[in-house]
């Protein structure tokens, strides 16, 4: 069994010998299209899976895209904040008011971000952890998606 120096100094080999062969990436980028024309739907419910399974390792590997491509989530954060102008006004102005000390939830004091309900009211936000925001989110997106 390969040591981790000796599997990650493969990896960095394989790496460059990808970035080298353009005719594997077109290989690749081919076989890649053919199996999403055949499954179309496979694609996000695998990954919406595997991202339940293996929450830490999706943490992980989203913090390492951030460092590795730092242009494009500052691209992105620019495109984001042109297509929800007042989403970015309401944080401005909500960060001028104090937040709880703990969730109004579960009552952690890691991690606390602020929830708007409504984001043409920016003086009336709930405090949460990161955790309890990101269910009610998800369970406001489902809503919306039932509702429509």
């Amino acid at each position: 069994m390969k040591s981790l120096e000796e599997k990650a100094k493969h990896a960095t080999y394989m790496r460059e010998w990808r970035k080298n062969k353009p005719e594997y990436k077109l290989k690749q980028r081919e076989a890649l299209r053919r199996f999403k024309a055949k499954h179309p739907t496979y694609d996000a419910e695998y990954a919406r899976k595997w991202k339940f399974k293996n929450q830490e390792k999706a943490k992980i590997n989203s913090k390492n895209y951030r460092l590795r491509h730092p242009d494009k989530i500052k691209k992105f954060k620019k495109e984001y904040e042109k297509n929800n102008i007042e989403k970015k006004r309401c944080r401005c102005i909500a960060g001028y008011y104090p937040m709880a000390k703990q969730c109004n939830i579960c009552g952690s004091t890691e991690n606390l971000e602020r929830h708007h309900p409504d984001y043409s009211k920016p003086k009336i936000f709930e405090t949460l952890c990161r955790d309890c925001h990101n269910k009610i989110t998800k369970c406001e997106r489902i809503l919306l998606e039932i509702i429509k």
